[in-house]
């Protein structure tokens, strides 16, 4: 049984350059002034997120949530980023799993929506996202449309 748990330094080495990807997380590990003044003000916080097996303490998977300020609106938006499911636990429900969780997480956090930009050539993904209810959004006045990825949203 796989425990979903915040991230923590324990799990650094299983998830700073195997699984995670490096900029996302080293902008999540960053301690600087800047990123501490833009959480304490919420304009953009992290919370990065892992499913671990209990058995043998390995990482699963890893999922970083941003909740930041939309430039366009000034609204505040979730999103998720960089959903991974390491290669030896794929196609097992793991990924259905992590993003229930995480998404159930940011729902009790009082979320009435999470964002997600999916590659479109990205199959598996988008074929998991629609599984949980993320529609795919075609146009938008607060998001940029991307010709190469889809921008798809979970209402709640």
């Amino acid at each position: 049984m796989p425990k979903f748990i915040k991230y923590s330094d324990k799990y650094r080495e299983q998830v700073e350059y195997k699984i995670f990807c490096k900029k996302l997380f080293l902008e999540y590990t960053s301690r600087s002034l800047k990123m501490k003044l833009f959480s304490f003000l919420g304009i953009y916080k992290n919370y990065l997120y892992l499913l671990v097996d209990e058995n043998n303490d390995k990482v699963i998977g890893s999922v970083l949530v941003i909740y930041r300020l939309n430039r366009k609106s000034l609204g505040k938006n979730w999103w998720l980023y960089g959903l991974h499911i390491n290669k030896e636990y794929r196609r097992s429900g793991y990924g259905v799993e992590l993003t229930e969780k995480v998404c159930n997480l940011i729902k009790d956090l009082g979320a009435k929506s999470v964002l997600v930009y999916v590659y479109k050539d990205n199959f598996k993904s988008l074929e998991l996202c629609k599984k949980r209810g993320f529609e795919i959004i075609e146009k938008s006045k607060e998001h940029t449309i991307y010709e190469q990825k889809h921008l798809l949203e979970l209402q709640f």
